[in-house]
């Protein structure tokens, strides 16, 4: 999970470094097509990280979902609720 928090801090990064008025870049002369690719990439990088992260928290509700099954079945498998006396 951590990672995902790198992308999106690098991507805000790249998005500080690409735009004009911050001091990340004050004293350094940046060219407009820089500028412009740098919030791309960081734009990218802040969409990398956020997909990364519901990927991951998809796998563990599947992950969860699955496991409360097996429990609902073995409980099922002790007390059977058809009982036919």
């Amino acid at each position: 999970m951590s990672r995902f928090v790198k992308f999106v801090a690098f991507g805000i990064l790249f998005i500080l470094f690409g735009s004009e008025k911050t001091q990340l870049t004050k004293g350094i002369e940046i060219s407009t097509p820089v500028q412009i690719i740098a919030c791309i990439v960081g734009a990218l990088l802040i969409f990398a990280g956020l997909y990364g992260f519901y990927i991951g928290m998809r796998q563990v509700f599947i992950r969860h979902k699955k496991h409360l099954k097996k429990l609902d079945e073995r409980e099922q498998k002790r007390r059977p609720t058809n009982l036919n006396v």
